[in-house]
């Protein structure tokens, strides 16, 4: 009997593999962006950091004088 090239095991073997190189990779991300968190790095933006806040003075239903497509609530 002439055996499978992709062999159970072997497709098995291929997936851990490929399961810790995965890992490995988001670990080194994960790491890398907490560095930066904690370093304080002004390049990193987060969705919250995007956000306009009404500038004081502004009443709720005026829009926003830089965009005035922008509806403050």
């Amino acid at each position: 009997m002439r055996r499978s090239m992709l062999s159970e095991k072997k497709v098995v073997v291929v997936l851990f593999i490929m399961v810790l190189v995965t890992f490995f990779f988001a670990q080194a991300d994960s790491s890398k962006i907490e560095q930066m968190y904690l370093n304080n790095d002004p390049t990193v933006t987060t969705s919250v950091d995007q956000v306009q806040t009404p500038k004081p003075g502004i009443k709720s239903n005026e829009t926003h004088p830089d965009n005035p497509a922008v509806q403050l609530r």
